[in-house]
């Protein structure tokens, strides 16, 4: 899944140490959904969405993340 220039490289690292480091703080792997329920976010596609966590109802992914926040303070 690596780049070929540095700068991919570096952020594919990035993004996919953003979508590892949610999983410490609670926030499960998503999978493509055929229906399109689920928001994309990096739980499901962090090369594409490394910035968004799902906020949507019933997934909250961002809400299990803030939530788990103080585990690590």
């Amino acid at each position: 899944m690596h780049g070929s220039t540095t700068a991919q490289r570096q952020f594919n690292v990035w993004a996919t140490a953003r979508h590892e480091y949610s999983h410490q703080f609670g926030a499960p792997d998503r999978y493509p959904d055929p229906n399109n329920l689920h928001t994309n976010d990096v739980m499901e596609d962090h090369y594409n969405f490394p910035n968004l966590w799902c906020t949507q109802s019933g997934y909250n992914d961002w809400g299990k993340v803030n939530a788990n926040r103080a585990k690590y303070d």
